[in-house]
This record gives C-alpha cells, sequence and structure tokens, in this order.
C-alpha cells in the first residue's frame, strides 16, 4: 500500500488512503445495521461507550446487556464497557449531555454531514459511502491532546510515567520531540509559557537508563508491537508473534489516531505466524472497551474459546 499526494499536496490519496476510508466506512456501515432507529444518542455514549439501536432499554423480554433478542443492540443504551479510570473522572467533570434523537438513518446521516457532506447515503440499499477523511476527522476525531500528546513538557501523561525509573517517577522519552525543542527554541521564545530549561529536561532525560542498565529507546522498543512485525524497525523477525488477534478500539476516540490500530492490524495480517486478525473500530465509540454489542469480558473470552477449537 502507499500513501501518495493529491492534487492540493497532502498526502491524500494512493492505496493507503483509500484502505482508511474503507475501514472508517466499514465501521459506519456497520453501526448503520447493528442500529434499530429511532435511535437515541448523549454525547457521553460518542466519548465512551457508544449507544446502539435496538428497543426502549428495559422492555419486557429483552436481555439488559445491550443487545435485544434478535442479536441488535437496544435503542439509546450502549454495549455493556469497561471505561478507564481516567475517562470516568472526564465524564464526571461533564456537567453538559446532550441528548438527540434520530428518527431515521438519513435523519443521522444528514448530521453527519452538517458542516460538510464528506458521507453519501442510499437509503434504498441502506449503504453509506465515506468519501472524505477531512471530514470524518472534523466531525468525529479532532485531536484531544495538546502539542506534544503523549510526552508532554511537565511530564504529566501517564506514559511519562511508564517511561519512569527507579529515581524518577516520570520522564520523557521523545527524541523527535526533543529535536524539535532544540531546533525550534527561538521561536518558541516569544511564547510568554516557554521555559528554556525544557530543552535540557528532555536531553537528559533520554540518557536515562533504568536499574537493569536498560537505555530509553530499548523500553520503547519492548512496548511497540510494531517493532517486532514491521521492515522499519531492527527487530522484525526477532520474537514468536502470537497466532491469534482479537483487536477492538473506538473509531471516535481521539488520544491517537486511527492509523494506530489499522497499521498494527495490517502488520499482522502480512506476517506469516499469524492465522487470523478479527479487528473492528466501533462507531460512535470513544476511549473505552468498544464492543458493537454485549460485554467486552464475554466477547473475548468466547473468542479465545473459538480460537481454541
Amino acid at each position: 500500500m502507499k500513501l501518495e499526494k493529491s492534487a492540493d499536496g497532502i498526502y491524500t490519496s494512493g492505496s493507503y488512503y483509500n484502505y482508511l476510508l474503507s475501514v472508517i466506512e466499514t465501521s459506519l456501515n456497520h453501526f448503520l445495521n447493528d442500529t434499530e432507529f429511532p435511535y437515541a444518542k448523549t454525547s457521553d455514549q460518542e466519548k465512551s461507550g457508544g449507544g446502539f439501536g435496538g428497543g426502549a432499554p428495559g422492555s419486557e423480554g429483552k436481555p439488559d446487556d445491550g443487545s435485544a433478542p434478535d442479536g441488535k443492540p437496544q435503542a439509546g443504551k450502549p454495549p455493556e464497557q469497561e471505561i478507564p479510570d481516567n475517562q470516568k473522572m472526564e465524564q464526571a467533570g461533564n456537567e453538559k449531555e446532550e441528548e438527540r434523537t434520530y428518527a431515521s438513518p438519513q435523519e443521522y446521516i444528514d448530521d453527519l454531514n452538517g458542516d460538510g457532506k464528506w458521507v453519501e447515503y442510499d437509503a434504498k440499499t441502506g449503504k453509506a459511502t465515506v468519501i472524505s477523511m477531512e471530514g470524518f476527522v472534523k466531525h468525529c476525531k479532532q485531536a484531544g491532546k495538546a502539542v506534544g500528546a503523549f510526552d508532554d513538557t511537565n511530564r504529566s501523561q501517564a506514559e511519562n510515567k511508564l517511561f519512569g525509573n527507579d529515581d524518577n517517577d516520570a520522564l520523557h522519552f521523545d527524541s523527535q520531540l526533543a529535536n524539535l525543542l532544540e531546533k525550534n527554541q527561538s521561536k518558541y521564545e516569544n511564547f510568554d509559557d516557554w521555559e528554556s530549561s525544557i530543552v535540557e529536561d528532555y536531553k537528559n532525560d533520554l540518557g536515562e537508563v533504568d536499574k537493569l542498565g536498560t537505555d530509553l529507546q530499548t523500553r520503547q522498543n519492548m512496548y511497540n508491537p510494531m517493532y517486532d512485525l514491521s521492515s522499519y524497525y531492527k527487530g522484525e523477525n526477532t520474537s514468536t508473534v502470537a497466532p491469534y488477534w482479537r483487536i477492538r478500539s473506538g473509531i471516535e476516540q481521539n488520544d491517537t489516531a486511527l492509523t494506530t490500530e489499522t497499521n498494527l492490524a495490517l502488520a499482522l495480517k502480512q506476517n506469516e505466524s499469524v492465522k487470523d486478525v478479527d479487528f473492528e473500530t466501533v462507531w460512535g465509540q470513544g476511549h473505552t472497551s468498544a464492543e458493537r454489542s454485549g460485554n467486552s469480558s464475554e466477547n473475548f473470552i468466547k473468542w479465545i474459546n473459538d480460537c481454541l477449537k
């Protein structure tokens, strides 16, 4: 697959770009197929738990696991999700909880296209076609982290703590960001909140080792599954890769780009040791244990049992 420049000079063309559009399109069509309209959605459902179709919650004769007897989730009620603690805190701090009910798939698509058309919908076939990555990003996946993202300047992210050692609870680890800060510090000096010590902080942290003498880059390689799968890294073919993989994400989680989980799934599918990759990115859900229906733990156990057959 290739990512190529489009006519306007940015990389929004080629087979890789088209594949990403197909991933988004598949996720949206699964949502439309799974959902029974009218469909009630709240802002919190989009951020974390999703929200999928079916009958009214608590209707007699329907299970209370987010799915109706026919297997479709209930309207206005998401599948059971295990939401990370930090996401629960964000929800608790969000006093504004908007709710909207969509009478039909067409009304839902019209809302997606409210700021510009990026989805085409055929009411006869019930199929949606995604025609613009830009539209998807603007409507569903705007970046949720500030510049620096996982390695921010005050070492406050969970990833900074992940790469801490016995002497420091949190460390900088992003060498590319460190290089940019050093290269452009004359420009950043014009900002009121700039601190020149940041450049030295990054430089010093990148030289740290843990109590076993392991440097930061080696620790990052150990944490990164692509190190063992991609020819870009020296670690390709140096480990035994598991034969079965199940990957789930909420397509609207805005901590990272969609390419993170998509690239992992693609790399696994190219690996000769891998027999099956069960990959889904779930529409309308964010940073949570995303599932199209049911309970993530139960679904995972069922998947394991299926692999063992």
